[in-house]
């Protein structure tokens, strides 16, 4: 590696300290001295508040997602009236996009956003339920360790891979999943291989997601999976109530 990539990537991890991990590490110690040492309560403090800085992103996506589910048809039509010309197809879609004011890409940004956040967590998490002794040199002047950690949480030891929260994060994703809004099967045109491939595709990363879940989850701390169990389950609560509303 040469110097000048050192120098970027020690500029990186500086920021991404700076701005995700000091701020998470802070919240989630000020959290636990609250709930007096509790890993477990504080975990579920931290999701909450991480998911209400999230609303409005994931409100933004969700609706974008139920949009695209209705302009369905009209996706259909432009596959059917303009064939093998993908250029062509792809121009109209574009416009159809831009009309109905639809973001294809706003669960990529979602996903984009989450990404550091997730990772800032799983350090904070780590440093936390491994160690058993928050080192001081991150904490803000005002926040304050709490005498003790408990990294016991309803008879489950957070520090170690727990199979019962694994599963329940499991069970949270593939619900999640299933609440999704279906898109109704595309019409059977000229080259429609890579629409039923990619429908295809969908219903297996249904079930591959949350099996994935329980597998990551029997390997890494349980307070990991309890964030992901309690995120997912607010997320699906925030999908029905979009979903029904529109």
């Amino acid at each position: 590696m040469t110097a000048r990539a050192m120098i970027w990537q020690h500029y990186m991890a500086s920021i991404f300290t700076f701005v995700f991990y000091q701020p998470i590490f802070n919240v989630l110690v000020a959290l636990t001295t609250l709930v007096g040492g509790n890993i477990g309560w504080s975990i579920i403090l931290i999701t909450i508040a991480v998911r209400l800085v999230l609303y409005p992103l994931t409100n933004h996506s969700l609706v974008a997602q139920q949009s695209m589910k209705k302009l369905q048809p009209q996706i259909d039509a432009l596959k059917k009236k303009h064939g093998e010309n993908k250029e062509a197809f792809s121009k109209e879609l574009m416009g159809l996009y831009k009309e109905h004011k639809v973001n294809p890409f706003s669960s990529c940004g979602m996903v984009l956003v989450q990404l550091p956040i997730l990772w800032a967590l799983y350090r904070a998490f780590r440093v936390g339920l491994s160690n058993h002794v928050i080192p001081t040199e991150l904490l803000y002047s005002f926040v304050h360790s709490p005498a003790k950690l408990y990294t016991g949480f309803l008879g489950i030891n957070l520090a170690a891979p727990s199979a019962v929260i694994a599963v329940v994060a499991g069970f949270m994703q593939f619900l999640q999943a299933r609440s999704l809004p279906r898109t109704p099967p595309a019409q059977p045109v000229d080259g429609s291989t890579d629409e039923k491939m990619t429908a295809t595709m969908n219903k297996q990363m249904m079930y591959v997601f949350p099996i994935l879940t329980v597998v990551i989850g029997l390997r890494i701390p349980a307070g990991l999976s309890l964030y992901w169990a309690v995120s997912t389950f607010l997320l699906l609560v925030q999908q029905v109530r979009v979903f029904r509303r529109k």
